[in-house]
């Protein structure tokens, strides 16, 4: 998912947990998140994005992915993170 405006301009909200997380597909992996209350806001126009309820992954990030998934005791807590490309607003 590629954010269109810096990252401090988006809200991003649940008012439930991860339910779950998986990786599947072998010849074409993807992720698969089950988090219906998960919502994404742009401030900066008042708009809501759609989150992607499947992503398609390379085979080393199903690799990792399974891994971290198999060997994870405690939930899982997802990190947001921001690469900048040029000017943002």
């Amino acid at each position: 998912m590629t954010l269109r405006n810096a990252i401090g301009n988006y809200v991003f909200t649940a008012t439930e947990p991860l339910r779950s997380l998986q990786v599947a597909g072998t010849c074409f992996p993807h992720l698969i998140i089950d988090w219906p209350t998960f919502t994404v806001t742009n401030n900066y126009v008042n708009t809501s994005l759609d989150w992607p309820r499947k992503i398609r992954l390379s085979y080393f990030q199903a690799h990792i992915l399974r891994a971290a998934i198999h060997h994870n005791v405690s939930p899982i807590t997802p990190l947001l993170y921001c690469y900048c490309r040029g000017d943002l607003i």
